[in-house]
């Protein structure tokens, strides 16, 4: 949970991949996502946030992350053969314009360490 203007928003509901839009209106408005890096702070932010409640499958550092027009994808697991991780979508200005964690990326899952 974070507190923002007076308003609560949820930021992460356990055991539940959700939207967290409301994530996006804690940044500031001059935000932009120029690079892997300012992507990874992103990401930072959240695990930081809800790192009480659960933690990710891995590391940010150990997460694949693969850079597409319009969006970055950080893969941190599988799930019934589906990679897991965040999306985070940005448009011409690079603001960010969506944020969520899946269960279905759409990317290959991470390869097992063993």
């Amino acid at each position: 949970m974070a507190v923002h203007d007076g308003e609560v928003l949820r930021i992460h509901r356990h055991g539940t991949p959700e939207s967290r839009e409301n994530f996006l209106t804690l940044l500031p408005a001059d935000y932009r996502i120029e690079s892997e890096a300012d992507a990874r702070r992103m990401i930072a932010a959240v695990l930081t946030l809800h790192s009480e409640f659960s933690e990710p499958e891995v590391p940010l550092s150990e997460m694949r992350v693969e850079a597409r027009k319009g969006e970055y994808l950080f893969v941190d697991g599988e799930r019934f053969g589906k990679a897991t991780g965040y999306r985070i979508a940005y448009d011409e200005q690079q603001r960010p314009t969506g944020f969520k964690y899946s269960w279905e990326l759409e990317a290959e899952p991470l390869e097992d360490a063993d």
